[in-house]
């Protein structure tokens, strides 16, 4: 870079003083690059340092992930996805009035027994079966057995918003009335357990925990009897287990189909 100086406008100025002045126009000349080449140490000690921690950390994610491989979550333990999202938000302004429904009737889904007796065996929830080319298929019936030994298990799954009472209610058909079963008690408990139960692995031992006593039902009453109504969210499993409280029980209900309530079921009731 060409530099250039003002001739001398007095006699008093000297050749001495340029050159003092060229000295220093040269000596900041130099500060300057000092400076830029130190800035550019700097910049490649830092980004060498990031490279360097970059793949130390690498290095450790690859080691944990090949000491500790990851576990694919259970079936049964994946949260329920709800379809009424943010509808509470709707309701709680007051300005929308739900549309008035009556109860809900709701066949359990499974209803399986257990056997105090056989505390490790799994009893089948489908005794009767039919053959068909691609393998056994239960017939569409459930069966509600009470004896002072076996009690029966059923999963039933609230997924109405807004029909958020349950009652578990027992219909004691005709025929299933036994002269020797008048002085029996019937205790409907709430199961503590949240998630699906596997039937295939269910036996006495393995069998949720009882939780509250739900209600009594008696073989003298109505033909038809039930709880007092008790909290059920939407989307959340209501597990229950019938067991003979005191007297002869020797209680064997058989209901076909979809719409045949007979023995143990779930009512729904509105709850905005």
């Amino acid at each position: 870079m060409s530099m250039y100086s003002s001739l001398p406008q007095r006699e008093t100025d000297s050749l001495e003083e340029l050159k003092l002045g060229q000295k220093q126009q040269d000596a900041g000349a130099e500060g300057l690059q000092g400076r830029r080449f130190t800035l550019i140490l700097w910049s490649i000690f830092f980004i060498s340092l990031c490279s360097v921690l970059d793949l130390l950390s690498l290095v450790y994610l690859g080691n944990k992930l090949a000491i500790q491989p990851l576990e694919a979550i259970p079936f049964n333990d994946l949260p329920f996805l709800s379809s009424y999202s943010h509808l509470d938000e709707i309701y709680k302004k007051g300005d929308v009035k739900a549309t008035p429904r009556d109860p809900l009737k709701q066949l359990p889904y499974t209803l399986t027994p257990v056997d105090s007796s056989a505390p490790e065996d799994i009893q089948s929830p489908y005794p009767n079966q039919f053959k068909s080319p691609y393998g056994m298929i239960p017939y569409s019936e459930r069966r509600t057995v009470v004896t002072p030994e076996v009690s029966s298990v059923a999963q039933f799954f609230g997924a109405d918003y807004g029909m958020e009472n349950c009652s578990m209610v027992l219909t004691i058909p005709p025929d299933a009335r036994s002269p020797n079963m008048e002085n029996a008690f019937f205790d409907v408990w709430a199961l503590d357990w949240g998630r699906t139960i596997d039937i295939r692995r269910l036996s006495w031992n393995s069998k949720p925990p009882r939780g509250k006593l739900l209600g009594t039902f008696s073989a003298q009453g109505p033909s038809t009897q039930q709880t007092q109504p008790h909290e059920c969210p939407s989307g959340t499993y209501q597990h229950v287990e019938i067991s003979c409280r005191e007297g002869p029980c020797d209680l064997h209900i058989t209901a076909s189909g979809s719409e045949e309530f007979n023995g143990i079921y779930m009512t729904q009731y509105q709850t905005i």
